[in-house]
């Protein structure tokens, strides 16, 4: 496989990816996740807006629904 068909498959793949709706759903979780203890600290200062029991909660609820939505998706990437 030549760089120019690689490319152009990466970009295939790429451009599957913006209609993967487990993509933009990890995306948006990991954001919140990832912004939500920085808010809290800003808002309350000492205290965590979530217990780790809620946060281990929010986890498994994230795992679940990648799963649905894996077994929802019939289509690589480059495909779509």
């Amino acid at each position: 496989m030549t760089i120019k068909e690689r490319w152009a498959s990466f970009v295939a793949k790429l451009k599957g990816a913006r209609r993967s709706l487990t993509i933009a759903f990890n995306a948006v979780a990991g954001l919140v996740l990832y912004n939500l203890q920085a808010v809290a600290d800003v808002l309350t200062s000492s205290q965590a807006l979530l217990s780790p029991e809620d946060y281990r909660r929010a986890a498994w609820v994230i795992v679940g629904i990648n799963i649905v939505l894996r077994f929802k998706t019939s289509k690589g990437l480059h495909e779509k």
